[in-house]
């Protein structure tokens, strides 16, 4: 989950009307969580109050839709939306037998995000698939990227409206991948494929 920090909110320059945003959000209570998807978009919405303006009963009620919520000076909503997966990306396949898939890495391509590591293909084996490669068979190991648009857009309560103050966008990148295991004849013994994905806990990388 997306947690929103003191830094994304900056105040506009150009706005001089604008309530100043709290150095962090240790004085902001979350009083609702809202998920909701529309067009196969995902979006979580977060509800925060000044904890000075927050009753008991709000604070143990997570339940309240926000548009129940009567807005206050200061009230903070954030709605992060999640894209659609798409664009899969292959890196390169490699093919061999233990020793040269025990210490051939599998390169990104040039738009994957920076930091993700290049390992040996033979860590994207299963243990039994390790096994039978160690004992004399083929193994074929491929890596794959998918990614979405994340959406942030954050509003503070001011004078009795609603006012922008961060919309940005990112990239991130999953990845997934396929092995497979060749007897000497060609026949396929073993085979994985596998995305790791946010549904599944895994993090972008």
């Amino acid at each position: 989950m997306l947690i929103p920090s003191s830094t994304v909110f900056a105040k506009p320059s150009n706005d001089s009307s604008s309530t100043k945003p709290p150095k962090d959000f240790s004085s902001l209570v979350l009083v609702n969580t809202k998920t909701y998807t529309v067009d196969g978009i995902e979006y979580v919405e977060y509800y925060y109050k000044p904890s000075s303006k927050v009753s008991v009963q709000a604070k143990n009620n997570l339940s309240i839709a926000p548009m129940a919520l009567v807005p206050d000076e200061g009230d903070f909503d954030i709605v992060i939306s999640k894209g659609t997966l798409s664009g899969k990306d292959w890196f390169s396949t490699v093919t061999g037998y233990y020793n040269y898939l025990s210490t051939t890495g599998c390169f990104v391509a040039a738009d994957i995000a920076s930091g993700f590591k290049s390992l040996p293909i033979l860590s994207y084996f299963t243990s039994a698939a390790i096994n039978l490669i160690h004992n004399g068979l083929k193994g074929s190991g491929t890596a794959y990227s998918v990614q979405r648009t994340v959406t942030k857009w954050g509003q503070i309560y001011h004078h009795g409206s609603w006012v922008d103050y961060y919309h940005g966008t990112q990239k991130e990148v999953f990845w997934g991948e396929k092995t497979f295991v060749y007897s000497a004849d060609g026949t396929v013994v073993s085979t994985l494929n596998k995305d790791y994905l946010e549904n599944s806990g895994y993090k972008p990388i």
